[in-house]
């Protein structure tokens, strides 16, 4: 366990030390993991940043994949490099790399802003979205 404390609160996280520690959790029957976004000993500064794309029943895959190409082609224009990977459902993640220099709330207004500007400048939802 790694105790953190934000906000003059004491909270605790449960987190993988070594390859011993991912073999019990698999032991136990875990089926996701979603790995913290920093470091332990630099918590407060993400060194990535992740984008869930998790469309509801009714979202074609297709457009998903529309709406996936849209952000990294976004991601890029800013200079960042993206890696994509499939959830093993109808979801899609979007990882970027980080410097881990920035702290958790530049980074999460980042998201956002990047968020919102998708919903501002995409398309309005048509047959070919659905």
């Amino acid at each position: 366990m790694f105790q953190f404390k934000n906000k003059s609160k004491a909270h605790e996280y449960l987190y993988i030390e070594d390859e011993q520690g991912l073999l019990e959790l698999i032991q136990m029957g875990v089926v996701e993991l979603h790995p913290w976004g920093a470091l332990v000993d630099a918590i407060d500064y993400p060194d990535r940043m992740i984008f869930v794309l998790d469309p509801a029943p009714e979202v074609s895959f297709e457009a998903l994949k529309l709406a996936a190409r849209d952000l990294r082609r976004r991601l890029e224009r800013k200079g960042l490099e993206s890696a994509l990977k499939g959830t093993g459902g109808k979801g899609l993640h979007i990882t970027v790399r980080l410097t881990g220099k920035d702290n958790g709330a530049a980074v999460k207004s980042f998201a956002g802003s990047l968020a919102q500007e998708m919903v501002t400048t995409a398309p309005a939802q048509g047959p070919a979205l659905r």
